[in-house]
């Protein structure tokens, strides 16, 4: 009985630690919800032991009443499942849970053994019995008692004082402990989800929230203000004002955002001060180097995280006080293949539509598995795909329920080059309608799929604006490549390119080599004539043109 309560609170526990929980919450899946699905499951279990049980044991104690016996067994497991919950809310690792419930086993038997040998008062029982343990062993004494004495033990006529209570209190004992977890679960504090303030089950929201369904509206706030972020004076030529402010709709406008993490020196700083908006029908891109603050910033976003300060707003829904209702507008795919072994790639689908309130058939739901290549690996346990398609999946399984907010961290790593382009395609294809957020490390990625490009840097955001200007700012120029066909000809190429640029009296900003099979040519911005001319002897010398492009910058 302890055994299945153990594997219960194990397997609650492990769904933190691989941030499972916080996926399902995510797609709007309350504690509540979360904890009775867990008793659905296992009820069909408990069931079968406790009649089990009950045919044993009834050997046993002859004179007990088969059914007080299955009754005394399967409140007993209710009761445990329910501490298993507790034991799950505040155990941080899964090798901390079978020492936790030895330690309540054995107080648990000291205060029954201390407690029921001595005249203790009334109260005091009770308050005792509301450790399941307690109740058991109680029960058990009972039924060992009517065994010795041969009394006849029957349901409809509980003269014993000490049997309806102890059942009585087993079905206490189920509630308040399932009350005790789901209140800590949101108060204490844990390395990712929002925490709630000690408070919050007497504030008035609450219970509006709980005894009202809130329906969700989008809230079309048009911008009053350019989207652009706070930039130090000298930073301000890095940040691009945009044009016709007035006919975008801003999705994501964030205020400030800032998060710290303890350091055995103080304290390190992964974001400062971020403040920035996401407009509607745009793909956003955050650039920059690993530890550069992306998914962090991510995290925060999407609930994983509470930011030391700030806020932001998701559609005119706080992240601090509507998470709940930011988690259900939101599609999500984490840096880390978040996933269930044991289900298929179909079952992960269907579960995650059902959530999101959807018909499992729905065309939208199967039409995710066939743009994202999974079609052939549907009826495949997640546990025996590979890196790639568990990239794949986690991708599409943020497209279900078509998301108003789509979060995209990484979402093209591990990926071969056909599956990234791929990827890179549907993503194009969904900014209509929605905020697209995508976060990476490759300037060429950014480049192709975002209409705006963040980039940030040790926290902080250090430009903004489309891939064109951050090109000026960055006074990179057009980088045209130029590909040799041996290596020997690389110094020929060079030599006889800058002496065909400075015969024509054509501008550059520079021409070196990358490597021994290519040279990068850089034009300015402001002369264009210069690039059209060079490119056209360039064709003429039959040199063949690569990429023009602006990752060297970066």
């Amino acid at each position: 009985m302890s055994l299945s309560t153990q594997f219960l609170a194990i397997l609650i526990v492990r769904e933190k630690e691989s941030r499972l929980r916080e996926s399902l919450r995510m797609f709007g899946v309350t504690d509540v919800q979360h904890f009775l699905s867990y008793i659905l499951f296992f009820s069909s279990w408990w069931i079968i032991m406790s009649t089990l049980g009950a045919f044993v044991w009834s050997y046993v104690f002859v004179h007990s009443s088969p059914f007080i016996i299955f009754l005394w067994i399967f409140l007993s497991q209710l009761s445990l499942a329910s501490l298993g919950f507790f034991v799950s809310t505040i155990c941080k690792k899964t090798s901390n849970v079978s020492g936790m419930f030895l330690v309540l086993l054995i107080v648990s038997y000291s205060q029954w053994r201390r407690l029921w040998s001595t005249d203790s008062s009334h109260p005091i029982r009770l308050l005792a019995l509301l450790l399941p343990p307690v109740c058991y062993f109680n029960l058990f004494n009972h039924f060992f008692n009517t065994e010795a004495a041969k009394f006849l033990v029957m349901l409809p006529r509980l003269s014993n004082e000490s049997l309806h209570v102890s059942l009585f209190m087993l079905v206490v004992d189920s509630f308040f402990w399932l009350l005790i977890a789901l209140y800590l679960n949101r108060v204490l504090p844990s390395a990712y989800g929002v925490r709630r303030p000690w408070y919050f089950p007497f504030s008035s929201s609450f219970w509006r929230t709980l005894l009202c369904h809130q329906k969700i509206t989008f809230e079309q706030e048009r911008m009053s203000l350019n989207p652009k972020v706070f930039a130090s004076p000298e930073d301000s030529e890095y940040f691009e004002e945009i044009n016709d402010p007035y006919d975008k709709v801003i999705g994501v406008s964030i205020h400030g955002i800032s998060k710290s993490f303890p350091k055995d020196k103080g304290t390190f700083w992964a974001l400062e001060n971020v403040s920035i908006q996401f407009l509607e029908g745009e793909i956003l891109v955050l650039l920059g180097y690993n530890g550069s603050g992306k998914t962090t910033l991510i995290s925060i976003l999407t609930g994983l995280l509470v930011p030391t300060c700030g806020d932001a707003l998701v559609y005119g829904y706080s992240i601090r006080k509507h998470m709940d209702l930011v988690q259900q507008m939101i599609g999500v795919c984490p840096q880390e293949n978040v996933l269930y072994g044991e289900l298929s790639v179909e079952d992960h689908i269907k579960v995650f539509a059902q959530l999101k309130l959807l018909d499992a058939s729905d065309s939208s739901v199967l039409h995710a598995l066939e743009e994202t290549g999974l079609q052939g690996h549907r009826k495949a346990k997640v546990k025996t795909l590979s890196g790639g398609l568990k990239r794949k999946l986690c991708f599409a399984l943020a497209l279900v329920g078509n998301p108003k907010v789509i979060f995209l961290d990484e979402p093209s790593s591990g990926l071969d080059i056909e599956s990234r382009h791929m990827v890179w395609d549907i993503i194009q294809k969904l900014r209509s309608g929605r905020v697209v957020v995508l976060t990476t490390h490759h300037v060429e990625e950014a480049e192709i799929l975002g209409d705006r490009i963040v980039f940030l840097d040790q926290g902080r955001i250090r430009c903004y604006g489309s891939p064109m200007f951050i090109k000026k700012a960055f006074k990179s120029g057009y980088q045209v490549v130029l590909e040799h066909d041996s290596a020997e000809k690389n110094a020929v190429t060079l030599d006889a390119v800058q002496k065909l640029l400075k015969t024509a009296e054509i501008e550059y900003g520079d021409l070196a080599s990358i490597d021994s099979q290519h040279t990068v040519i850089v034009f300015p911005f402001d002369n264009r004539s210069s690039m059209i001319n060079a490119l056209k002897l360039i064709e003429e010398s039959k040199l063949y043109i690569n990429s023009i492009t602006l990752n060297g910058k970066f």
